[in-house]
């Protein structure tokens, strides 16, 4: 496994950031779900290995202290780069006796630790936080009722809205993988070969470019030309043919963060007037959206003036999916932009734009890049090369 990228620093930041959400008097954090873990301590597992069957982690973030609570086989495998105060390892399993459910292992050393602080108020993952955890803090804690239990969603949900910048360095690593990919899509996509066989090839330079197995998943989509049959999926055993549109969006998982890249390539072929038209539509769009894009700009405006370009064309029917969102720790994070979104565009808001267009008879395409908003603006981290041929 290579080394982690993110920091001390950056854990601090991201503590800190949280905490802020939270309403006064609650000192307390306990979260269970495996992207606002990695957020809280760089725990993050991979279905890749044996030991990341059914594995699961929880921290207890007390002022700016963090617990991280692991079994032992989940330690043994994604415990290098966890930046935690102390972590509580309980046993899983060692080759001596029959294994309990996985996650159950957390439940009573989770209470503990959050007794041992003498914690009055909780703010925890609704949505995560296992039943037992709240069950066991209440019995002998004469404090602890529904009162004094919150959600700390939308203060993670916030927090992590705003990337660090140890965060940005890890996505450049993901992005530069998935860039390799799409090299190699370009140089080596032909006919005869099946969407497996093409997943196989783009899956196998990305993780060269690692120097170790990832988790790759996205679309490996192929039509016929001038059908708009798949817009997206997982690859099939269908045959390229000379002529073929191949939708290309895929994201690699590097320490839990994810990029996010899209394009559309005719296999062997050169488009029609009209499905090049379509395409460039795409590219207008996305120039479009870029203009735009600025601290304070509502994303739904954003969104309005993208799908503009589509409209003025008569093509605004083609196009019915959103036209970007948040990259991070899952796939899809605010700001999204969509017709309704509530989201704002903020510095430190690390995204994709991608429009495109669907249209039965002529083709199925669409563009994909990523950026980061800096203080200084908005600075594309994308590298692929946007074009059909």
């Amino acid at each position: 496994m290579s080394p982690s990228l993110l920091t001390i620093e950056g854990f601090r930041n991201r503590r800190r950031r949280v905490r802020q959400g939270l309403p006064e008097g609650c000192e307390t954090v306990v979260v269970a779900d495996p992207a606002s873990v990695a957020y809280l301590t760089g725990f993050s597992s991979s279905p890749l290995v044996f030991q990341g069957s059914a594995c699961q982690a929880v921290a207890v973030m007390s002022g700016d202290k963090v617990v991280l609570i692991a079994d032992n086989q989940a330690i043994k495998a994604f415990g290098d780069g966890v930046v935690a105060d102390d972590v509580v390892t309980p046993v899983f399993y060692e080759g001596k006796r029959s294994a309990p459910l996985r996650p159950s292992v957390l439940i009573n050393p989770t209470i503990e630790v959050i007794k041992s602080l003498g914690a009055r108020k909780l703010a925890v993952e609704w949505h995560a936080v296992p039943v037992g955890i709240l069950e066991g803090w209440r019995e002998g804690s004469p404090q602890a009722d529904s009162s004094n239990l919150i959600d700390v969603g939308p203060a993670l949900r916030a927090a992590r809205k705003l990337k660090e910048e140890d965060e940005v360095a890890v996505l450049k690593r993901s992005m530069d993988a998935i860039a390799a990919g799409f090299a190699e899509a370009r140089r080596e996509l032909k006919p005869g070969m099946t969407e497996q066989d093409a997943c196989q090839l783009i899956v196998g330079a990305s993780e060269r470019f690692l120097g170790e197995r990832a988790l790759v998943y996205g679309d490996f989509a192929s039509n016929p030309s001038g059908r708009s049959i798949r817009r997206g999926g997982p690859p099939t055993d269908r045959v390229l043919q000379a002529g073929d549109w191949f939708i290309l969006d895929f994201s690699v998982i590097v320490q839990g963060y994810r990029g996010d890249y899209a394009n559309t390539f005719i296999i062997d072929g050169r488009p029609t007037e009209r499905q090049a038209a379509l395409y460039q539509a795409c590219l207008d769009a996305l120039a479009v959206g870029e203009s735009r894009i600025r601290p304070g700009v509502a994303a739904r405006e954003v969104d309005r003036a993208m799908r503009a370009v589509f409209e003025e064309r008569g093509l605004g029917e083609n196009f019915t999916s959103h036209n970007g969102h948040g990259v991070g720790l899952a796939h899809l994070e605010p700001p999204f932009v969509v017709p309704e979104s509530e989201d704002v565009f903020e510095v430190g808001d690390v995204f994709t734009l991608e429009p495109g267009q669907y249209l039965d008879g002529v083709a199925a395409m669409r563009v994909e890049r990523n950026y980061r908003l800096g203080t200084s603006g908005l600075e594309v981290l994308s590298s692929h090369e946007l074009t059909l041929v």
